[in-house]
């Protein structure tokens, strides 16, 4: 918390003027000036007692907050609240079952009187401010294992003893001090002083702890409903304006006795109630107010998440779309990837699979030592061509250290890898291999990001092996009708020998001339006519041959 130091500064300083307010006390009645320890000759003075537990409370307060975290100093700490909540309890049990202990004969002697009350003896309503101190020093200690009520509580015993400090020193301001004309042992105008002191420095000590900073009131009170953002306020200035207004009145009527002072402190105590219920539901409110805004940040964390995704998204989507040849189109989107922030890629490479063979299609940043050695990879070599034979994206957090890293030589840099398969209709089409820091973590929306980019990039590479594949086919086509036409048309053909003259005014035989311009071939053999006039024309010749001598 921001603020902190000023708290903890502030319980520091109140602690040390409580502690210098006892002593000086305690010197006044060494000393037996009545300045010291009363102020006014005709004032009650401060107990000796009184004095003795200011001292201790102030030393435990002190060192609480000025050495919070040490262990031994908190026990000392709790040790002194406990002997001042313990000291308070006795002497109200003396005051209200007549139970003497005699635990302020030992420390100040036989008690004194002044106009007609008792000196050195403690007041019941000091005792009151010092059980609500002690309580509140206690509960303060406790506070990293409290419960934020537990925390509320030491706010309102605090202001408790804030508020009977400030009565009392209201009626000396006024020169008309509570219970001087009753039968209780008045408040010492000290004791007033250090109350005051002590119960701003535990109000101080307390305020770090609560979640429900003073700054953001203006805010949540905007958010409540009507009857506690209005009302419940209301009340409580209204309670204080009354505590005050008949405080007042009872001074300047001089109305000093017993039962004023009793009318004063249950109007402080139902004032602290109400003071209490509003912080209670304040924080309830407090706590709702910081669920709600914790979800809404959470929500535009998610929706500025989207955007980037979508943003990323249409970069590479506007990649793919462009009229280019595969190895061009996949080397723009790995310089539009390379361009995103959220990755901040130096390195990286794309794969084709032809086959059974991986070809290096896009690279970006490797040596030439790599780029030679990955020119042409068998489908399940190393991670990329595991990649191409799994399926599955793979995640390498350092590549010199990972096993199924089977290709290294002597340039290689250490690095880790996201390597992304290119899928289209479950079918692997190529790898996307990006360079990665060591032992980098990368978060599932990141992979689901670079596999839908993957999915793209897979159906993109099918399409452009689509299109070369039907542009061979209409090619091979347009180049078998080219043939076809040119047998069309007057052929010029010898009726005789039956050779053909072609476009260069040459005779070619007819198998030459069809063979030159078509797809067909030639075999020879000889039909039946032709075979019976052969075996005519060789029996004549065989007859008309001369025969020997």
């Amino acid at each position: 918390m921001k603020y902190k130091k000023i708290y903890m500064d502030v319980a520091q300083a109140s602690a040390l003027l409580t502690v210098c307010m006892g002593l000086i006390a305690i010197a006044g009645w060494l000393a037996d000036l009545w300045i010291l320890h009363s102020f006014r000759q005709d004032y009650i003075p401060m107990a000796p007692s009184t004095a003795a537990l200011f001292i201790i409370l102030g030393i435990s307060l002190f060192i609480s907050t000025r050495w919070s975290s040490q262990h031994f100093v908190t026990a000392v700490s709790r040790v002194l609240a406990a002997v001042v909540g313990i000291f308070a309890l006795l002497m109200l049990i003396k005051f209200f079952i007549g139970a003497d202990f005699g635990i302020e004969k030992i420390i100040a002697g036989e008690a004194g009187t002044l106009r007609g009350f008792p000196t050195g003896r403690m007041s019941p309503v000091t005792a009151s401010a010092f059980l609500l101190s002690g309580l509140s020093q206690l509960f303060l200690l406790c506070i990293p294992k409290a419960p934020k009520s537990g925390r509320y509580l030491v706010v309102v015993m605090a202001a408790g003893v804030l508020c009977i400090g400030l009565a009392v020193l209201t009626s000396y301001f006024f020169e008309a001090p509570l219970l001087y004309k009753g039968s209780v042992i008045p408040v010492a105008l000290p004791t007033a002083i250090a109350f005051v002191l002590l119960g701003s420095g535990l109000c101080a000590s307390v305020m770090p702890y609560l979640s429900l900073s003073i700054y953001d009131t203006d805010d949540l009170l905007r958010t409540m409903p009507v009857m506690h953002g209005r009302y419940l306020p209301a009340s409580v200035i209204a309670i204080a304006g009354a505590l005050i207004s008949g405080t007042m009145y009872a001074i300047t009527n001089k109305n000093m006795s017993f039962e004023a002072a009793i009318v004063v402190l249950f109007g402080g105590l139902l004032f602290t109630m109400l003071l209490a219920l509003y912080l209670l539901t304040t924080e309830r409110y407090s706590k709702a107010l910081r669920e709600s805004l914790t979800e809404r940040e959470k929500l535009i964390a998610e929706l500025r998440q989207r955007h980037i995704e979508f943003s990323i998204l249409y970069h590479v989507s506007s990649a793919i779309s462009r009229e280019a040849q595969l190895d061009k189109l996949l080397s723009d989107v790995l310089n539009t990837i390379s361009e995103l922030e959220i990755f901040k890629i130096d390195i990286g490479g794309i794969f084709v699979v032809e086959g059974d063979r991986m070809r290096l299609a896009a690279q970006l940043g490797h040596s030439e030592t790599f780029i030679e050695i990955h020119k042409d990879l068998k489908v399940g070599e190393c991670l990329c061509g595991l990649v191409a034979k799994t399926g599955e994206v793979v995640i390498s957090q350092n590549a010199d250290k990972d096993e199924r890293h089977t290709i290294r030589y002597p340039e290689m840099i250490q690095h880790g890898h996201l390597i992304v398969p290119l899928k289209s209709k479950d079918r692997v089409e190529g790898v996307l291999d990006l360079y990665m820091p060591v032992d980098i973590k990368l978060d599932e929306d990141k992979v689901k990001l670079m596999t839908t980019i993957g999915n793209q990039l897979g159906i993109a590479i099918e399409r452009k092996k689509n299109e070369a594949e039907r542009e061979k086919l209409i090619a091979e086509l347009q180049d078998a009708l080219a043939r076809i036409k040119t047998l069309k048309g007057f052929v010029p053909i010898c009726s005789y020998c039956k050779k053909i003259r072609n476009d260069k005014n040459y005779w070619e035989h007819l198998e030459t001339y069809i063979t030159e311009r078509s797809e067909a071939e030639f075999t020879h053999s000889i039909c039946p006519d032709c075979a019976a006039k052969v075996k005519a024309e060789i029996a004549k010749m065989e007859k008309d041959k001369p025969k020997e001598p």
